[in-house]
């Protein structure tokens, strides 16, 4: 489970996503103390009673657990996970970030 403190106030998220998807969007963020660079991803919560918002919710519960994984997980290989925190309408992942492309450009090579 995410953790309901919120460190939003330590990072500056840039004002348009890089990248995004009906369930969530990919942000730049800045750590504002130090200036390192991390992926920010938003999940929308909704509160409807519909389809998309039971599918949304599942993947919100996915994505929790996997984030819970990864970060008890010494695995060289698994991108770290800085913080999260939610809040009532949106579930924040904070990642680091890897200035050398994505994992598809890294196993084209």
């Amino acid at each position: 489970m995410l953790p309901d403190s919120s460190p939003f106030h330590k990072y500056k998220p840039e004002s348009k996503p890089f990248a995004g998807t009906f369930q969530s969007e990919l942000y730049f963020a800045t750590n504002r103390e130090d200036g390192n660079a991390y992926v920010m991803k938003v999940l929308r919560k909704d509160k409807r009673a519909s389809t998309e918002s039971r599918d949304r919710n599942i993947l919100i519960e996915r994505e929790k657990k996997y984030v819970g994984l990864a970060r008890n997980s010494n695995n060289p290989n698994l991108i770290s996970v800085e913080a999260t925190w939610e809040t009532d309408k949106f579930v924040n992942l904070l990642f680091e970030y890897y200035p050398d492309g994505t994992l598809t450009q890294f196993l084209e090579k």
